[in-house]
């Protein structure tokens, strides 16, 4: 999900009120009242903005959400978005401290932009998913993808990011997963999954991959590149992307000056941060109907490296979603995972979030673990943690 913010301008209608008052002032007394009122005012939303800076947490999460969240494009956000993909990439080896829900965690990526300590050329393991699968909420160490290369052996490429669905998901493994060479690629599929389809792509585009014969879908490259800094080079159209916001200006005054909190237009909006949930259930949605055939396509090019690929539904507020899943890839040969015991547990999400713990994390990659061990042969042998570069 990309968050853009608006510049503050005279439109905006705490500016409107401020002028106005000023004015009446100016017509029912004199103009040294109009500027002491005025000083004062200014002084004060000064001082207010200053406060929630300092701590914004003081209005709530929704609020500090907005205001921390590193969930965006632009200088301090850990997004780039590509205009004619429609996608979101992380910027590669970037760090940042992240925040949701008053929870921190230190985001760090690799030199292709995933969430991987190690820049690997190879991987027994490839990961694909959401913010789940990312490591929303926790560091490093608690993630799926840490905790099972831990318990495996073998070696992981978190490909997971915040926001991802099928449309994401297919691309990234085309473009990057396959090159791993992996032995394994997982696939967790999420509540949202189906609403952020809506997101990212239109009725009609929707019906044109789903009417493409697998073996013909071609996913482009991207039209933007970054550099190693993490700055997009290429083909862009926001302002911020150009430099504007990653210049030497003060990062207060270029704060006050392109996002302040309090006259910022995305603030006056806030509830609209959370996107609502729309369980699409009708198996014969176009939402389901374009899930099964990024799904088939994802086996089809796991299969084409000689890779398993491997289902993992996580629910828990529409378990109807992996009855359909199970459904249909029973009918396709492709494992899935139950992940039941881990959705129906409440210690294995972070409180107040929804997202999964160091608890839950560990829990989902001991099922992947148990699945890797129960069905390869003996014969075949892991990477050693893979090739670092």
């Amino acid at each position: 999900m990309g968050i853009f913010f608006s510049v503050t301008h005279v439109t905006n209608p705490l500016i409107l009120l401020l002028i106005l008052v000023t004015a009446r002032i100016l017509v029912v007394s004199n103009w040294r009242n109009a500027l002491l009122f005025l000083g004062s005012l200014v002084f004060s939303i000064l001082l207010l903005e200053v406060a929630l800076r300092m701590n914004p947490e003081i209005l709530g999460y929704v609020f500090a959400n907005k205001v921390l969240s590193k969930y965006r494009t632009g200088c301090d956000g850990i997004f780039v978005h590509d205009h004619e993909l429609n996608m979101n990439f992380m910027k590669p080896n970037f760090q940042t401290t992240a925040y949701w829900n008053g929870y921190r965690w230190h985001h760090q990526t690799d030199s292709r932009g995933f969430r991987n300590r190690l820049n690997r050329k190879k991987a027994d393991i490839v990961l694909l998913g959401d913010s789940l699968i990312y490591g929303h909420g926790v560091d490093l160490e608690q993630t799926v993808g840490h905790f099972l290369e831990e318990i495996s052996g073998l070696s992981v490429a978190n490909l997971a990011r915040q926001g991802d669905c099928p449309f994401q998901e297919a691309y990234v493994l085309d473009r990057f997963g396959l090159s791993f060479s992996p032995r394994y690629v997982f696939c967790s599929f999420c509540d949202n999954d189906l609403r952020d389809l809506e997101t990212y792509l239109s009725e009609e585009e929707m019906r044109q991959y789903i009417q493409t014969p697998i073996e013909e879908i071609d996913y482009p490259p991207r039209s933007t590149q970054l550099s190693e800094n993490g700055h997009q080079q290429g083909q862009v159209s926001c302002l911020l992307e150009k430099g504007l916001y990653c210049t030497k200006i003060p990062r207060l005054v270029r704060r006050i000056l392109l996002r302040s909190i309090i006259t910022s237009e995305e603030n006056k909006q806030l509830a609209r941060s959370f996107q609502k949930l729309m369980f699409r259930s009708e198996r014969t949605s176009l939402e389901w109907e374009y899930t099964r055939k990024a799904i088939e396509r994802m086996d089809y090019g796991a299969k084409s490296i000689n890779a398993q690929f491997v289902l993992v539904p996580i629910t828990p507020l529409n378990p109807q979603h992996s009855e359909i899943l199970e459904d249909f890839a029973n009918s396709r040969s492709i494992p899935i995972i139950d992940t039941r015991c881990i959705t129906e547990r409440d210690d294995y999400v972070l409180p107040n979030d929804g997202h999964l713990s160091g608890q839950g994390a560990l829990a989902l990659a001991t099922l992947i673990a148990e699945f890797i061990t129960d069905s390869s042969p003996l014969a075949s042998p892991p990477f050693s943690n893979g090739q670092a570069f």
